[in-house]
């Protein structure tokens, strides 16, 4: 944990939160909206947190598992990836590039894709993870490119929270296995450090294809290693993750061999040294040097020869640098201000048969990101808070794009915020919207596409009711100029990528929660969105409506008891539509003396094996049959 953190957030961090009255998490804090911390009703967003015990209550494995009981959020697997959906906004061929994903602030959407990855392929998995912190709208103002939709922050335990060894082992369904190791430990010259190790193999279960009149079995293998170090000393923070997942692919995208697997490796890794100073009593400083890597390689097996084998991959290598500094010297003022550079020194991608070997695609590429951003939180009156922010971003082959934030909020008293929000982002084509294509087989590079561009405006309203109960309602406006996405082009039939009309998304998301000292808690959301195109059309892969219902019992008869349903309205796919559908997860745990754990849970307990859209070169395959039932037993240990 940096220093200069409020005492009253370190001490409310060490506490079990699932046993806290709900007033109690009015002095939560959280940096990543604002880059400086500040209780959730003052940030301009509205902030959802997924807390550690909430992970322990309902049985999260990974990021994506944790964000989905958020309002607003759908996530989608298409048996390679997991992708997140946010405020209607899910298309089948996004690779989660309209989302931020942050580690401790630290930026990890990769170099190629600008991708997001937030499920079993994502660099870190729950088990080290403190909380996970998300908000909806457009971020560009202090974050730069990719966070049009949203920002996600994973943020790490400490040594202290940690405080000894934890292991983890687990076996499910699917022949599945999971194991894991944790270590942290504050030291007695006050540092603290942590380690952690995690290990996965998912052998795959049978997926039935009716588009193929046959059943694919034990052919969606997952496959990953996980590693992460923190070391904190002072205001030092020196940290460094890493993570390759290997992926079975069983529905044959692209025209593969439709009962042959597709196998798909991503790797990727960080190293970050940050220091936080405070030069002066009003005057704060954070200095951050980091390194990025990031590799991905796919294998298509075609018909044709027994060994015909095509080959895509790509390589990402990173380094940048950002310099901060927060300001408190003027009453009643809170002024942030830094510059950012990043340089992407390789961006390699290429496609190639392997036998016999021909080259489709070779390209080498490097590119430039900078940055300055400024922001001031003005505190009018005890019930008046003004937040500004501007950022300016040149990226290379564009032009520069400012990107502003505006925030309205009235605290009428300590438990309620009422937040009027706008703010305008933007993202800038990547690398493989640009530049990829397989030699006018089926695709081809796209060098002259455009940033795209997002205005917003969100009323939000979040209130305590009491100790026990919290209530949360928004409205919200967002308009996308520009969309990339991929079309045919009529001359040669060939797919590329290019700036679309604007796409329009309004909806309203409300929420309740309710939690006593006794631990019960109970939370539900709904969500009615509409994303329609400039032709007033409803997007694909964009439900309408969404509703979550969490309940978690302490002691029932000994164990804990978490259930939660997920319901996603009917969608359109690229051919027709697929029905809306409900899961229901249940979780239960029981502690095993004061050092040990065990932990049985099973997701899509009614067996619904729903299906979610899926971009063309799934063909014929329009809805992707999703894995049914499944359950796991884990046990943990401390000590």
């Amino acid at each position: 944990m940096m220093t200069g953190l409020p005492a009253a957030a370190q001490e409310l961090a060490t506490l079990d939160t699932l046993h806290l009255p709900l007033e109690s998490l009015l002095k939560l804090e959280v940096s990543s909206v604002s880059k400086f911390p500040q209780t959730t009703l003052d940030a301009p967003a509205l902030v959802r947190v997924v807390e550690r015990d909430d992970m322990r209550a309902f049985g999260y494995h990974t990021v994506a598992d944790a964000l989905r009981g958020l309002p607003g959020i759908d996530v989608t697997q298409d048996h390679s990836y997991s992708f997140l959906g946010v405020r209607g906004f899910n298309r089948p061929d996004d690779y989660g590039s309209r989302v931020l994903l942050l580690v401790d602030g630290l930026r990890l959407n990769d170099g190629i894709y600008d991708q997001a990855q937030v499920g079993s392929e994502a660099i870190l998995d729950t088990p080290i993870l403190k909380r996970v912190e998300y908000f909806a709208g457009p971020t560009s103002s202090l974050y730069g490119g990719n966070g049009l939709f949203g920002v996600v922050n994973l943020v790490t335990r400490s040594g202290a929270e940690i405080d000894g060894w934890e292991p983890r082992v687990e076996i499910g369904t699917r022949r599945s296995r999971r194991s894991s190791l944790a270590f942290g430990r504050t030291l007695a010259g006050g540092q603290d450090v942590v380690f952690y190790a995690s290990l996965a193999d998912d052998g795959g279960g049978s997926l039935r294809f009716d588009e193929y009149g046959a059943s694919a079995s034990r052919l969606d293998g997952d496959r990953y290693a996980k590693f992460f170090a923190k070391f904190t000393a002072g205001g030092l923070r020196l940290s460094a993750g890493f993570n390759r997942r290997t992926k079975d692919n069983p529905a044959a995208p692209y025209g593969t061999r439709f009962g042959v697997a597709s196998e798909g490796m991503d790797e990727q890794a960080f190293v970050e040294a940050a220091y936080e100073s405070m030069p002066g009593e009003t005057l704060s400083r954070l200095v951050r040097l980091y390194a990025n890597h990031y590799r991905y390689r796919a294998d298509w097996p075609f018909a044709g020869t027994p060994n015909y084998v095509n080959r895509d991959r790509a390589q990402a290598q990173v380094a940048g640098g950002e310099y901060r500094l927060t300001y408190r010297g003027l009453a009643n003022h809170v002024v942030v201000g830094g510059v950012e550079v990043r340089r992407n020194w390789r961006l390699d991608q290429g496609n190639a048969d392997l036998n016999p070997a021909f080259t489709y695609l070779d390209v080498r590429r490097a590119a430039n990101t900078a940055g300055a951003y400024a922001q001031d939180e003005w505190r009018l009156s005890e019930r008046w808070l003004f937040n500004a922010g501007l950022r300016f971003d040149k990226v290379s082959d564009f032009s520069g794009e400012w990107s502003p934030r505006l925030a309205a909020i009235y605290r009428p008293d300590g438990a309620t915020a009422i937040k009027l929000l706008y703010g305008r982002a933007f993202r800038a084509p990547n690398q493989y919207e640009r530049f990829y294509g397989d030699g006018n087989v089926t695709q081809k590079p796209s060098p002259g596409a455009k940033p795209e561009r997002i205005t917003t405006q969100e009323l939000a309203l979040e209130h305590f009711l009491g100790r026990e109960f919290r209530l949360g309602a928004s409205l919200f406006h967002y308009d996308l100029e520009g969309a990339l996405e991929q079309r045919i082009d009529p001359a040669d039939g060939l797919s590329r990528y290019v700036n679309g009309g604007n796409i329009h998304v309004v909806g309203g998301e409300i929420e309740a929660e309710y939690r006593n000292e006794a631990g019960l808690r109970l939370k539900s959301s709904l969500t009615h969105q509409e994303a329609r195109d400039e032709d007033r059309r409803w997007l694909t892969n964009s439900p309408r409506n969404l509703a979550k219902v969490q309940a978690y019992f302490p002691a029932l008869a000994g164990w804990d008891v978490g259930v939660e349903f997920l319901g996603t309205g009917r969608r359109r796919t690229q051919l027709g539509d697929v029905g809306g559908y409900g899961l229901v997860n249940l979780t239960v745990n029981r502690r095993l003396g004061a050092e040990a754990e065990v932990r049985l849970g099973v997701t899509d307990l009614g067996n619904r094996r729903h299906r979610d859209p899926t971009p063309g070169y799934y063909a014929p395959i329009d809805a992707m049959p999703q894995v049914g039932r499944q359950a796991f037993l884990q046990w943990l240990g401390h000590f």
